[in-house]
């Protein structure tokens, strides 16, 4: 358990990695302005002569497809972890709240399960930090080091054969000396390569802290809602609660209590979503590419063995980095919906009338997830990862390819539907309850027949637009069973193949035994996802039909 000391409680081994991390790129809240100026300023430095000698290399080789093809990625690394170098400038304050949250929720929360719940999430998120660490800054090393193998084993061996001078990558430093000063240019641009690689280590070890500790929120809500005691059993063991205590009701008061932390969970995830939403839509926008870029360089480039693990690894290290975004994301949505599944196993039904009224605002509150999101457009989760999957594993099957590309922005548009109903909840708001006062208004015989008129035909629109929707969804979703339909009427032999609506990819799930499990949650997933625009543009065409009326009865 973290000492509850101001300057040592992120000196804890579950935070120290993170802390260091970000200290060391001058974005830790608490360390000396003057510090915190000297790595910035060392950090930008390093990065900007990265990213100049690597845009110099591309046009002094632009005629060389291999060498430019090379350079796409570190190129798009630098981009990749500058973005989360701004992310990390831009959103201080949201951190700062993050941590300060962070450290009072150790001295709120004080019972020994609910103790025992921060220790088994922050030592989680402590192991996963460990490991992630260590792969990342292996996989590097793999990366700087595949220029001096073939040295290496020309000193080892005693060999005699010339091994021209290569770096990691591509870059022109235009007036020094490549040659003459190899190793001083390569031990620097190492040092840049690791420099710019921490900035995305220290940003995802602190995503990974807060994350952790946003379940265990939830986890210890559960554990309060589904373990709640008898009134003898809560005056014996509630006593250390009484600052909670309102009424004379101790089974009320526990429950306000339970909605008090609910809100408190729900709020350091909704901090967490905006300290990172922005930085996960840049990250995963170039995440994608990156990988494909390395799976065409990992079939095209890999001559040697050295550079069949470089470009494995690499693949690997931007696969599990895309991963553990998805992975945790969803690991935060499936503990804030399990809220609703413990209400149902805890004794409400023997709590009193007003109690239950509690348990009924907790239960609805409960029904809408907490989800990270990717630029508010697109939700990370592990749904997500097997769609983006689904397309990297066909790589080089451009049908396959080409087949993904709808259905994959259908979810990005319907998620911008659904993102734009949240933000405009009360403009909504507004809208239906002007629609209301104007039934109200509007009395006269020939203005009621008017405003009917706009209604129905809104009616129909809705009813058309729907069913026509939902066949042609039906018609998608069904098209790969037809073969096994005609197969099974007509008694024919013929093998037909598993195939789904969509090129995806579970990974760790067998797909050809699940299949039928596989496709129906796929169907349900898009049924879901096409109720979203049925929503949407059915609330467009009543408020469109509704303004419509309005200018009519004007006329």
């Amino acid at each position: 358990m973290p000492r509850h000391s101001t300057m040592d409680f992120f000196d804890h081994s579950y935070y120290v990695t993170g802390k260091n991390f970000t200290r060391l790129m001058g974005r830790w809240p608490y360390q000396e302005q003057w510090e915190s100026r000297i790595c910035s300023f060392v950090l930008i430095l390093v990065c900007v002569s990265q990213y100049v000698v690597q845009v110099i290399g591309v046009i002094t080789y632009f005629d060389n497809k291999e060498v430019v093809l090379e350079s796409v990625t570190p190129f798009m690394i630098v981009i990749f972890c500058t973005s989360k170098y701004i992310n990390s400038i831009v959103n201080l304050k949201t951190m700062i709240k993050l941590l300060d949250c962070l450290k009072e929720d150790w001295n709120l929360y004080t019972t020994v399960e609910e103790k025992r719940i921060l220790n088994e999430h922050a030592l989680i998120g402590q192991y996963i930090i460990y490991g992630y660490v260590v792969f990342v800054y292996a996989t590097t090393v793999v990366f700087i080091t595949e220029p001096l193998m073939p040295k290496l084993i020309n000193f080892i061996l005693h060999l005699n054969e010339t091994v021209p001078n290569k770096f990691p990558v591509p870059i022109n430093w235009y007036i020094i000396d490549m040659e003459k000063n190899f190793y001083p240019l390569l031990c620097y641009q190492s040092i840049c390569v690791l420099a710019v690689i921490s900035i995305s280590v220290a940003n995802d070890s602190m995503f990974i802290v807060f994350l952790q500790h946003a379940c265990a929120l939830f986890s210890i809500v559960q554990h309060q809602l589904k373990n709640l005691l008898s009134k003898t059993d809560l005056e014996k063991e509630w006593n250390f609660h009484g600052k909670f205590r309102r009424t004379n009701n101790i089974q009320y008061d526990y429950y306000m209590m339970c909605i008090k932390n609910h809100k408190r969970a729900i709020k350091f995830a909704k901090l967490l979503e905006d300290m990172y939403v922005w930085c996960f839509g840049i990250v995963i926008g170039i995440n994608v590419p990156l990988i494909s870029v390395t799976a065409l360089q990992l079939t095209t480039q890999s001559s040697t063995i050295q550079q069949m693990v470089k470009y494995t690894m690499f693949a690997a290290a931007q696969m599990l980095h895309l991963f553990f975004d998805c992975y945790l994301s969803q690991q935060l949505t499936d503990k804030s919906m399990d809220i609703q599944e413990n209400i149902t196993l805890s004794n409400w039904y023997k709590m009193s009338l007003n109690t239950q009224k509690l348990v009924i605002l907790v239960t609805l509150r409960s029904q809408r997830p907490c989800r990270l999101t990717a630029g508010k457009i697109l939700f990370l989760s592990m749904e997500t990862y097997a769609s983006v999957i689904g397309v990297i594993v066909y790589i080089d099957d451009k049908e396959v390819v080409l087949e993904s590309v709808t259905p994959f922005m259908t979810a990005v548009f319907c998620g911008s539907k659904y993102i734009n109903a949240m933000l405009n909840v009360k403009t909504m708001k507004k809208l239906l309850n002007r629609l209301e006062e104007d039934w109200i208004i509007y009395t006269d015989k020939d203005e009621i027949r008017i405003l009917n008129e706009y209604a129905h035909v809104g009616q129909f629109l809705i009813y058309g637009y729907a069913l026509g929707i939902y066949v042609a969804t039906t018609v998608f979703m069904t098209e790969p069973l037809l073969p096994k339909w005609i197969n099974f009427i007509f008694h024919s032999n013929e093998t037909v193949p598993n195939r789904y609506p969509v090129p995806i990819d579970w990974y760790i799930i067998d797909m050809k035994k699940n299949f039928y499990p596989l496709f129906c949650y796929e169907s349900l997933c898009y049924f879901a996802m096409l109720t979203i625009t049925v929503a949407n543009d059915s609330m467009f065409i009543i408020f469109l039909q509704h303004a419509c009326a309005l200018f009519a009865v004007v006329q």
